[in-house]
């Protein structure tokens, strides 16, 4: 859990040595969980759960960036969309899992610590948010010319 997770602050440190000690289990990401169990986002991104055709993200103790920001705006246009509290225990039951930063984009998570996300693949859902977010991209960059 970050000291002060609304802001976006230039010292890392934590963050780094918490990704430096995951990726040596081979993780890519570090999930900051909180006091009452609930996860809440990366060390650098933010994070997504599809259950069923319901995409959750927490709604406190986070980060609320643009890249978050744009995939719920998204999210809204094909989604049922809660932001709401999310269990450690209710993560590891989602259907898909993905996280977001400015930086990566959309990252299909499949597997947290030994817990397999849904069947171990990018997911459905998380694929149409990928689809909707280079949509986005592409009609972007076309009014900018």
């Amino acid at each position: 859990e970050r000291e002060v997770p609304e802001a976006k602050v230039t010292s890392y440190i934590q963050a780094a040595l918490a990704l430096k000690a995951a990726k040596k289990q081979n993780a890519v990401e570090v999930i900051y969980v909180n006091r009452k169990n609930e996860a809440l986002e990366g060390t650098t991104s933010n994070l997504f759960a599809f259950f069923k055709d319901r995409l959750v993200t927490p709604d406190q103790g986070v980060l609320k960036g643009i890249t978050r920001k744009l995939i719920l705006s998204l999210g809204h246009q094909l989604f049922k969309v809660e932001e709401k509290p999310l269990k450690l225990e209710e993560l590891f039951r989602a259907d898909e899992v993905f996280i977001t930063g400015t930086n990566k984009g959309v990252v299909p998570v499949i597997q947290i610590d030994e817990q397999m996300i849904g069947r171990g693949t990018p997911g459905k859902n998380t694929k149409r948010i990928l689809q909707a977010l280079e949509q986005h991209s592409h009609d972007f960059r076309k009014t900018t010319r």
